[in-house]
Formats: structure tokens, sequence, C-alpha cells
């Protein structure tokens, strides 16, 4: 109030407070890009960076400078990390756009498939070394040379 007290016209007391608001909005939207541009994932989980990322866009688009998706996508493909670099040189590749939701559905997806453990083990090659009394594989053995033989081998 104190600031269009003095104004004597209304006109007057609007374009006071224009004035007034457009310079703090000017200077929120630049914290705001700054803040976006700084924003990484580091060892939070994908959903919160993400989260975070879109809560920023979501007050830029309050104060009047809304993110189009493109550089949204940009900004999370910047600091997701390199543990997620695969999907981001995928996105990147792309020729079409991806949209923000379907590429956070990706980056979940894959911090999940990184995250799973591995309970299913290969099975155990057979060697030729643990196949003994065969005159052929001790030959092979004894010259190095490494086929699969599938003659004359006892179980």
């Amino acid at each position: 109030m104190s600031f269009i007290a003095s104004s004597s016209t209304s006109r007057e007391a609007w374009l006071k407070l224009g004035h007034l608001y457009a310079n703090r909005s000017r200077s929120r939207i630049i914290y705001l890009k700054e803040k976006l541009s700084l924003t990484t994932r580091g060892t939070k989980p994908v959903t919160e960076f993400i989260q975070n990322l879109k809560s920023i866009a979501d007050q830029l688009a309050l104060a009047g400078a809304p993110l189009d998706e493109d550089h949204l996508i940009i900004h999370c493909l910047n600091g997701i990390g390199p543990e997620l670099k695969e999907i981001s040189a995928a996105v990147r590749a792309r020729e079409q756009s991806i949209s923000f939701e379907t590429l956070h559905v990706k980056l979940v997806e894959f911090e999940d498939y990184l995250n799973r453990p591995y309970s299913i083990k290969a099975e155990p090659t057979t060697n030729c070394a643990s196949i003994s009394n065969n005159k052929t594989t001790n030959r092979m053995l004894d010259t190095g040379v490494s086929h699969h033989v599938t003659t004359d081998i006892q179980n």
C-alpha cells in the first residue's frame, strides 16, 4: 500500500504496481531458470528429480515464463547423471520428440532395471578340462585347440 498511496489516479497506481511486480517477477524468473539449470539428480530417485524439475517449470509458468517441453526435456537429460546415459543418448538420437511424461516413465523403468537384483545365474559351461579320459579331448587340450567335441565323450 505504501508504494501506491501517493498515486493521484488509479492508472498511476496500476502503473506503479506493474513496475514493482514486473521487477520482482523478472528476478524470480531468472532465479527459477538458474535453479532449473543447476538441478541434478545426484543420489535422488528419478521420480523425485522429475518432480523437482516439474515444480520449477510450473513456477516459471506461473511467473509468466513457461518452458516448452523440449527445453524441459533438455534440462532433465542434462541433470540425470551418468548412470542413465543410455536413456539420454537414445532420447537425443530420436527423430521425433518425446513427451516429458513418456521420458519420466522410461527413466523410472530404466532405473528399476538398474536396481533390480540379478537372481538368474548363467548355467555353468562345460569346458574340455572337465571331460577327462577321452583321447581326442586330451589331445585338443595339449595342442591348445578349442573346438567343441561332440563325439566319443563319456558322461
